[in-house]
């Protein structure tokens, strides 16, 4: 499954190629594609996919009014036997920045065969995740469809900062029978993630028997973020062309000079300068303003 973010109301154009081992190849009758939300529910299709050329097929997802997330599921009978492909596409409130910023933030990026509009695309959605895991929260707004646990009060803990808006809660008294859709009056949502019903209901007690559908993140990223995060693109798209051997810790030149690298981990991505405005805006432990 590959994953695509697009701008909330922008149209855009997904393309699928088919291979059987390397060769592109047809599908017998071409795909079908069907378009779902993540709790199933059709938002189109099925619908003929495109085919521009052998084994290439692409279809326009139309522009959507709300953050979101969609299955996009491409159908069809390849070599005798009938696959299903699957892209998932996140409807989002924004970028860390656009891509016309990033290639003129710096004259290396000026050449767009080097350096493509793919690529960049790629490598901007590679750094937004990386960003998000290591500061705790989006920095633009997102859709989330969480499936939770009931402990059986009336206050439960998203795992999410900067919750911008509830828009449903299903719960059940356990995994397996029917939802029950939770009306949206008397809920609200405290600093550090928290929502609270003050209807008198509880979210029961069980496993993964709350499914709450929000909408968080910020409105718009820091600038220094935003710089830092260009700076974060150029790195990945130069990672092979930087001289230094893989997987060392230092190295010396040929007049003895000792260089000490950086290396990334699971909270930084090993460069001082990125990381130290990472940390700037780092999100609050979960559950705390």
């Amino acid at each position: 499954m590959s994953v695509i973010r697009v701008q909330r109301t922008a149209a855009a154009t997904l393309t699928r190629n088919v291979y059987v081992d390397e060769a592109l190849t047809d599908a017998v009758a071409g795909l079908s594609v069907t378009v779902r939300r993540l709790d199933g529910t059709v938002v189109a299709g099925p619908t003929a996919a495109a085919h521009p050329g052998t084994g290439v097929y692409t279809y326009v997802l139309s522009g959507a009014a709300s953050l979101d997330h969609v299955d996009v599921s491409w159908v069809g009978d390849v070599g005798g036997a009938v696959v299903t492909l699957t892209d998932r596409v996140e409807i989002v409130g924004g970028f860390l920045f656009g891509l016309a910023e990033a290639r003129g933030s710096d004259s290396s990026l000026s050449d767009p065969l080097r350096y493509t509009t793919a690529d960049l695309a790629d490598k901007r959605m590679a750094v937004e995740i990386e960003c998000e895991r290591i500061c705790g929260w989006a920095f633009v707004p997102r859709f989330d469809r969480l499936v939770l646990s009931g402990d059986g009060t009336s206050t439960i803990v998203l795992p999410r900062q900067k919750v911008r808006a509830v828009r449903a809660i299903s719960t059940t008294v356990q995994p397996g029978t029917p939802m029950v859709v939770t009306p949206l009056t008397h809920i609200a949502v405290e600093p550090g993630g928290r929502v609270v019903r003050y209807d008198g209901g509880i979210f029961p007690v069980g496993t993964a028997n709350v499914v709450m559908e929000i909408e968080h993140g910020w409105d718009y990223p820091p600038e220094d973020l935003k710089d830092k995060a260009m700076y974060r693109l150029r790195s990945l798209l130069n990672l092979t062309r930087s001289g230094v051997p893989d997987r060392v810790s230092s190295y010396s030149t040929p007049d003895g000079a000792i260089y000490r690298i950086t290396l990334p981990s699971r909270g930084s991505t090993g460069i001082p300068e990125v990381d130290a405005v990472y940390a700037r805006h780092e999100a609050p432990p979960i559950g705390f303003a």
